[in-house]
């Protein structure tokens, strides 16, 4: 089979353009341009703006960027076996194969649950136990703030977890993913990252022990200098942020 450099693009309108690029070589690039010519068009049926377009190697693996092979950054794709596209609309993921572009596997998203695909974006997952390992899934972000994961190249529904409001807008609009499977997003004036869940326990059992260690020294200037009704304010928020950190102990305890 042949390879060639193609460029991709999606519309607001459910349409796919692939084009086929003839890049010069290095040494003729000043003089000769890079041109594209229209190869292959894909029409969605349900019409639903495209939000992202991935496209798989014959592992099922997505193609990596090309600077990061140049510096040998990201592993080197499968070139040999039959390749897919995989097209992200707001309702649904659809894999096409390459190069003769027909229907393999689709994923409805709307029609199941009724929320929309906001953002998208392709990380590596790497093991737990042993560093060799690991595998590329799909993270995206529906307009109800839940954070989906799935299997690649399968198309199949992994994990789903709630990160964000569904009525922050602003939140929603802004997050980006990671290769490293991190999610960041802005929500009104804080700045928010999202990660797995044992950097967000232990980064949240930080947090909450230097609050506890703040309203300890809090009470204990209040018992000296105010007196007792406002220190009582504060020994309950010591109590509560000590069952805070004994809850996230135990729920750690059982991973």
């Amino acid at each position: 089979s042949h390879n060639t450099p193609s460029l991709w693009a999606g519309t607001n309108g459910g349409c796919v353009f692939a084009y086929i690029l003839y890049l010069p070589p290095v040494e003729r690039r000043a003089d000769e341009p890079v041109t594209a010519q229209p190869a292959k068009e894909i029409q969605l049926m349900h019409r639903a703006p495209v939000v992202g377009i991935v496209v798989l190697d014959g592992h099922g693996a997505p193609l990596p960027e090309p600077l990061e092979m140049a510096h040998d950054l990201a592993r080197s794709p499968d070139m040999h076996g039959s390749h897919h596209v995989l097209v992200i609309s707001e309702e649904q993921f659809k894999v096409f194969t390459l190069p003769k572009v027909s229907s393999k596997m689709k994923l409805k998203v709307t029609a199941v649950d009724g929320s929309r695909v906001r953002r998208v974006g392709v990380a590596w997952f790497g093991s737990s136990k042993t560093e060799d390992y690991g595998e590329s899934g799909l993270v995206f972000l529906t307009n109800q703030g839940d954070v989906h994961v799935l299997s690649l190249p399968h198309v199949k529904m992994q994990v789903r977890y709630p990160c964000i409001r569904r009525e922050d807008v602003s939140g929603i609009a802004s997050c980006v993913f990671t290769k490293q499977g991190q999610g960041k997003h802005s929500s009104l004036s804080t700045y928010c990252l999202i990660r797995n869940s044992a950097e967000m326990l232990f980064l949240f059992l930080i947090y909450i022990y230097t609050q506890y260690i703040l309203c300890v020294k809090t009470c204990h200037i209040l018992l000296k200098n105010v007196g007792c009704r406002r220190a009582y304010y504060y020994c309950v928020i010591v109590d509560s942020l000590w069952e805070c950190i004994r809850a996230a102990l135990v729920t750690d305890s059982y991973r």
